[in-house]
């Protein structure tokens, strides 16, 4: 239960479009000019014309200089998907939410009139991120490249605690949504 579950609910309780980065992404490595792209950098990560992502992590995650090199090829491509659903969503005035794990590294925070994080313990998210099977250096290079934590809580508007039950967080996404909502 994290950012997707938070930005779910809202979705749920107060409609709105949702704009998940990591989907985003995911759908670019299917386009042929992002594998061709990518192919110019990361020959090795492409097998018969795809792009194989367990191949192209192995060779970013532990390399800070590839893996901004590769940041620097999707998150313009990104940005653009990102700011035609905001745009879609301030002309058909619907809510926007943003799923952004690289919220603050990308500046995309400067985008949001409201910025609710959502957080749990260091132990809860460790446990969390090997549960997807993700290895140890794996989940250390995953949180070295974001914003820690308890940064991203000063910067926002609000908090929801993500380890607690749902039926909790579901309340608690209620009241401060409300007041969101209520205050802009």
């Amino acid at each position: 239960m994290g950012k997707s579950t938070v930005t779910g609910i809202i979705q749920a309780q107060f409609g709105g479009i949702i704009f998940n980065a990591d989907t985003v992404v995911h759908q670019l490595y299917q386009q042929p000019n992002v594998i061709a792209l990518i192919q110019r950098y990361f020959p090795q990560a492409i097998k018969k014309g795809a792009l194989d992502r367990p191949l192209l992590a192995q060779q970013v995650y532990g390399d800070a200089s590839k893996l901004q090199l590769l940041q620097s090829l999707l998150h313009p491509l990104v940005q653009v998907q990102r700011n035609t659903l905001i745009c879609h969503g301030k002309r058909t005035r619907q809510l926007v939410l943003l799923d952004i794990p690289l919220l603050f590294n990308t500046d995309a925070h400067q985008k949001c009139d409201h910025i609710i994080v959502a957080n749990a313990p260091k132990w809860v998210q460790l446990k969390r991120l090997r549960k997807r099977g993700l290895t140890p250096q794996r989940i250390q290079s995953i949180l070295a490249n974001q914003t820690p934590n308890h940064l991203q809580c000063l910067q926002a508007g609000s908090t929801i605690n993500t380890a607690r039950t749902m039926h909790n967080m579901r309340q608690e996404i209620g009241v401060k949504m409300h007041a969101v909502l209520t205050s802009h």
